[in-house]
């Protein structure tokens, strides 16, 4: 009997299955993903405190009750009689949107249970919003590093042949080009962060042999506050980014971007021209859709961050396109967006 007991506790002592539960509860609990588990009759098992969070559910003695009692809307009972899947799926749970996912729970081929395992959608954009803005300032980086790697280049092989004096002329002129241009910005934009991503984007659009030019510049100064910096990051990142691409792939013998930043009575506005093909009319309505892009790289998800960012913003966004002479996108919003205390990272 004893043997049956220890092999049904799958050969472990009651000190170790003390520790394993121990461990799994703080695993649980240390989770920001809601796990709700559910038994073969639809009661619950197990909710963390992320999922109680989540769905506005003050304590866990939701523990032993019917899960359409206290989450009608839920995959769980659909997995808990399919045995199959569900991953990925976005479900409104009381009033909450979240992605979910839900698997079976299987015991010696018999489906006995189900979890699922969620997380606000909400948090999910703006992690993925927020490591979008880190990616253009990553690119944009690269391309300025690859430009000082051409520089030392230049200046090595000026002193492999001898040039020493024109090796130091070079470098004089280079630093204080580059100096002037950050002076400049910094004195314009005042905003440390904006400022890093259009001496980037200068790099960026050497290498694709296109000239970037500032026609007007005024400040964006957001009080170092981090969510409105991310939002004009992304707002001028992949605006300024598809600008230069655009005009890349033109067949014009001079490729330009132009970047406009003016105030305008109480509003903030932003315009960025580029001298590219054009978009065709029947794209015009679909620019802004996710997954939508007439770029190679088909990534399609940098104009519909644009314009919730700019949405975030209290402000909107529209662009005019004429086929073989270029594309404008225009982004208004009201000046004190950037200086009040209203995160912009929802």
């Amino acid at each position: 009997m004893s043997g049956n007991i220890k092999q049904s506790l799958l050969g472990l002592e009651p000190h170790q299955i003390s520790m394993m539960y121990t461990e799994r509860n703080s695993m649980l609990e240390a989770l920001q993903e809601g796990i709700i588990a559910i038994d073969k009759d639809r009661k619950i098992t197990m909710i963390n405190e992320s999922a109680c969070r989540i769905l506005g559910i003050p304590n866990k003695n939701s523990t032993g009750q019917l899960i359409y009692n206290v989450f009608p809307n839920n995959d769980l009972e659909e997995v808990l009689n399919s045995g199959i899947a569900r991953l990925g799926v976005e479900n409104n749970l009381n009033g909450v949107l979240v992605v979910t996912n839900t698997v079976p729970i299987i015991d010696k081929g018999e489906v006995i249970g189900a979890i699922a395992s969620f997380r606000d959608k909400t948090e999910l954009v703006q992690l993925g919003e927020e490591l979008t803005g880190f990616r253009e300032v990553l690119e944009s980086l690269r391309a300025s590093s690859h430009e000082h790697q051409n520089k030392l280049h230049v200046i090595l092989g000026l002193i492999q042949i001898g040039q020493i004096d024109l090796a130091k002329e070079y470098i004089l002129e280079s630093t204080d080009e580059q100096q002037k241009l950050v002076i400049k910005l910094m004195k314009e934009i005042n905003n440390p962060v904006i400022t890093g991503l259009l001496i980037s984007k200068i790099s960026r659009a050497k290498e694709l042999g296109v000239e970037l030019k500032f026609n007007r510049l005024s400040k964006l100064d957001t009080n170092n506050d981090r969510g409105k910096d991310i939002a004009l990051v992304i707002i001028l990142g992949n605006l300024i980014e598809n600008a230069l691409e655009a005009s890349a792939r033109s067949n014009k013998a001079y490729k330009e971007v132009v970047l406009l930043i003016e105030d305008v009575e109480a509003s903030k506005r932003i315009v960025v021209w580029d001298n590219g093909p054009g978009i065709e009319k029947a794209n015009m309505k679909l620019i802004f859709n996710q997954g939508f892009s007439t770029n190679s790289k088909g990534r399609g998800y940098g104009l519909k961050l644009v314009k919730d960012k700019v949405a975030s913003l209290s402000g909107r966004i529209s662009v005019k396109s004429e086929l073989g002479i270029g594309t404008k996108f225009e982004v208004v919003f009201p000046k004190e967006e950037l200086l009040n205390d209203k995160s912009s990272n929802s």
